[in-house]
């Protein structure tokens, strides 16, 4: 099994750590993942990463060309601070255009449990 990091944008954009390398063979180091997600680091609690999910990981701006991924999701990497901004808006319309700009695609994995908000460090297993 191969592991990949994989860097996921709230808008939807994402690339492989560390940034500039297709497929990076190394863990990225708590330098690079505290620099991904922008702040100190929080691990997603296993339950949303247990059990045989298969995860397709489809982007068509990567490195200029279409590619899917396939693999077992095993690890999701936040900033621990993330939603501290988000709490500390007064008004319905403040937090949901907060929301609407800083709302993780991954939050789908989360719902309606929880919501993930800012840059995301999905990890993948892969065969090899």
């Amino acid at each position: 099994m191969t592991r990949k990091w994989i860097l996921i944008q709230p808008d939807g954009e994402s690339s492989v750590l560390p940034v500039g390398e297709k497929w990076a063979d190394d863990e990225p180091d708590l330098a690079t993942l505290q620099e991904a997600v922008g702040g100190l680091i929080e691990y997603a609690p296993d339950f949303y990463t247990q059990g045989e999910l298969d995860i397709p990981f489809v982007d068509t701006d990567l490195f200029g060309v279409d590619y899917q991924t396939t693999g077992k999701l095993c690890e999701i990497i936040m900033n621990e601070e993330s939603k501290l901004p988000y709490m500390s808006l007064n008004t319905d319309e403040e937090r949901d255009e907060y929301l609407k700009e800083n709302i993780n695609p991954i939050t789908h994995l989360f719902y309606p449990h929880d919501f993930v908000l800012g840059d995301v460090v999905v990890v993948l297993e892969m065969e090899d």
